[in-house]
């Protein structure tokens, strides 16, 4: 069969002669774009996996390590509110008409401030110093002394969230020791403090920022000794007293220990 007055077989052949040249010519123009993107995609995804899997000294490593945040600190202060110590007092009830009627004297509520100094000795363990100075909340001529000051030393074991201590504190009044008794007249009872006292203490602690905690503690306080001189039979004349002292306050790192090696490192 003829086409064009060509016979077909020698058109087949011209078509076989043409096909490879056409595929070349379809290769040189859609190949290359083909490989182009794909070296583009290998390129990018490359890149994203260095990105991604490789450490980068400045974005991977932490400013400051986890264990030497916060360093314990060589030297510390600390001021906090205190409510305490406590003295009951004496009381006495008395009827009048068909109710009773009760009166008390030489009671005592301390409410002040106290200001420590810690310093550290070995580990968690420091030797800290301590001024107290509070006033007697509950008011003459029914309340004995005016207030107290003191002084008093220890020791304590401090983790980063908790403390304990333990201390000697020596004290001193001020203001008269007489007061009003219940029923009675006015100075005709006496109380007389000694200045000998100890306190086992402890508390929790939040620290912020970088030498800053936030402080909340209480302690047993056995001491000092009192005489009591009254009147009246239902008192008692000479105790130990037992109370407490109650701290809610700041703590500052004044001079910070060398920073702590990691876990893995030690």
């Amino acid at each position: 069969m003829r086409e064009n007055g060509r016979p077909a077989a020698q058109d087949d052949a011209v078509n076989l002669a043409e096909e490879p040249r056409d595929l070349v010519k379809r290769a040189t123009w859609r190949h290359p774009v083909r490989v182009q993107g794909s070296v583009r995609r290998i390129l990018a995804l490359a890149a994203l996996l260095v990105l991604s899997g490789a450490p980068t000294t400045a974005s991977s490593a932490p400013l400051i390590k986890a264990d030497e945040t916060r360093p314990r600190p060589r030297l510390q202060i600390a001021i906090s509110p205190v409510l305490g110590p406590y003295s009951r007092g004496e009381q006495d009830c008395r009827p009048r008409g068909p109710v009773f009627y009760c009166e008390d004297g030489g009671s005592f509520l301390g409410a002040g401030a106290t200001f420590e100094l810690r310093l550290k000795t070995f580990g968690p363990l420091y030797f800290h110093a301590r001024g107290l100075l509070v006033g007697n909340t509950h008011k003459r001529p029914y309340a004995v002394y005016r207030g107290l000051g003191g002084a008093g030393f220890g020791l304590g074991l401090y983790a980063r969230l908790a403390f304990v201590r333990a201390e000697y504190l020596t004290i001193d009044t001020f203001g008269p020791a007489s007061y009003r008794p219940p029923f009675g007249q006015l100075d005709e009872a006496t109380d007389a403090y000694g200045h000998h006292a100890g306190m086992i203490s402890g508390g929790v602690r939040l620290p912020f920022r970088q030498r800053w905690n936030a402080e909340l503690w209480g302690g047993f306080v056995l001491g000092p000794r009192g005489v009591r001189t009254t009147p009246r039979e239902v008192s008692t004349g000479d105790r130990m007293m037992v109370s407490f002292l109650l701290g809610a306050g700041i703590s500052f790192d004044v001079i910070r220990g060398a920073p702590r090696k990691p876990s893995a490192e030690r």
